[in-house]
């Protein structure tokens, strides 16, 4: 279904992006749009977004995501490398 086919800012972002820390806001703010789904649908009540990174060409995101008054936390790292 067209209508349910999403594409991920942040995938976009890390794709487009240098690899530098003045660009860490930008995927955060891109990771909380693409999580924000889960807030519409009335899944999670909130959704939180840190990235760093770790080592060159790298990038850690981590979530926090409240479901049920229950915190879940996840951790990505992920390759960095456009702008290179």
């Amino acid at each position: 279904d067209p209508a349910k086919h999403y594409r991920s800012e942040t995938q976009h972002l890390l794709r487009g992006l240098p690899a530098t820390s003045g660009n860490l806001r930008r995927l955060e703010g891109a990771a909380l749009r693409d999580l924000h789904v889960f807030i519409d649908q009335k899944i999670a009540s909130s959704v939180e977004a840190i990235a760093s990174i770790p080592r060159l060409h790298a990038v850690t995101l981590s979530l926090k995501i409240i479901v049920h008054g229950h915190e879940h936390q996840f951790e990505f790292v992920e390759n960095w490398r456009a702008g290179v």
